[in-house]
């Protein structure tokens, strides 16, 4: 390491922390089984609500 400033002490640089992942790693590994399940729902809910209007369909999913 390059002392920007040679009269003052410089600290050492931070090892990075491995212990846990950041947020947004945690997001993207999240968002997968999130929105696996969510296109399941949706799909199923147009194979079980066949006989139905499209506004009756969404009511239905949303009462």
């Amino acid at each position: 390491m390059t002392a920007v400033n040679p009269d003052r002490a410089q600290a050492a640089d931070p090892a990075p922390s491995r212990c846990r992942p950041s947020w947004p790693d945690t997001a993207v590994a999240a968002g997968g089984p999130v929105t696996a399940v969510g296109v399941a729902a949706y799909v199923s809910s147009h194979v079980l609500l066949t006989g139905t209007s499209g506004r009756e369909a969404v009511a239905a999913r949303c009462a």
